[in-house]
């Protein structure tokens, strides 16, 4: 069990989580030791705003689970701009040497 007032500076992170679904959200609030109030934003494919409590473990989950071995685990920033400028650097290299990070998973038909 983790120590509820450590896990207090996840409130107010915005996130990125790559599984099991590509999400966006904010972290509103913690719930106990082991779980944390997540709000998933609306997405472009027709998923609606919705509200989730999440184990701490599936947070920060290290290992091969999931399709393609790939490892599930949440990107946290101050703001939805970092967010934004952080998914933009990855899409989108400004120039043809820039190292650009590549998912593990492979994109599904709808993507």
């Amino acid at each position: 069990m983790t120590d509820p007032s450590r896990l207090d500076l996840l409130v107010g992170k915005y996130f990125l989580a790559p599984f099991p679904h590509d999400e966006e959200g904010i972290v509103e609030a913690v719930i106990d030791g082991e779980h944390c109030l997540a709000r998933f934003e609306a997405a472009s494919d027709g998923r609606p705003e919705a509200l989730a409590v999440v184990a701490l473990r599936d947070i920060v989950r290290a290992g091969n689970v999931g399709e393609e071995g790939e490892v599930p685990h949440w990107l946290f920033f101050d703001n939805p701009e970092q967010r934004a400028k952080y998914r933009a650097w990855i899409n989108n290299p400004d120039e043809p040497n820039k190292p650009r990070i590549v998912p593990l998973r492979r994109p599904t038909p709808e993507q």
